[in-house]
């Protein structure tokens, strides 16, 4: 998917699992280093709905610190794994100074969707403004790669232009 990118010149924000970032520095250290944004997706992918706060907490803040011992890096929003959102994990995220962030266009490529789905997926429902859900590690032969290489030339000549989320939502 960083590859991908890199061909088209633009920077995406990566929600990370902890235990993936830890498990992989490297990636993460190119992401940063190429001006991607990083974002935080827990320490472990845990189902939210009935997590403990203090538990969440700590699934957020073991990510944060990772980040910072890695590379001096300190993400401000986050993605709750599955998109649930209760009160308590607002609450949580609020103090932490988290902005909770979801999405408008899921490819649902985490399901090995196929490539033409998800083009036609994301073609179909991009508006301006939109934030496209896709997924860095899925296992297997993953359809993001090439389901990317598809939609953003054609979303780049329907004038999209891509940008981090930070780019999107703190900019008039």
């Amino acid at each position: 998917i960083a590859d991908e990118l890199e061909k088209y010149n633009f920077h995406a924000t990566f929600f990370v699992v902890g235990s993936l970032a830890e498990r992989y520095p490297e990636l993460i250290l190119r992401e940063i280093s190429e001006g991607h944004e990083i974002a935080s997706h827990t320490w472990s992918h845990p189902h939210l709905a009935k997590l403990p706060e203090a538990t969440l907490e700590n699934e957020l803040s073991a990510t944060e610190e990772f980040l910072y011992e890695l590379a001096e890096y300190r993400p401000k929003l986050f993605r709750p794994p599955e998109g649930k959102c209760p009160d308590s994990v607002r609450r949580v995220a609020a103090e932490l100074d988290y902005e909770v962030v979801l999405w408008t266009v899921d490819t649902r490529d985490w399901a090995h969707t196929p490539t033409e789905t998800i083009v036609k997926t994301v073609l179909d429902n991009t508006e301006p403004g939109a934030i496209i859900l896709c997924h860095d590690f899925i296992g297997g032969n993953s359809p993001t790669p090439d389901a990317l290489r598809k939609f953003i030339p054609e979303l780049k000549r329907n004038g999209y232009e891509f940008v981090t989320v930070s780019d999107l939502i703190y900019t008039d």
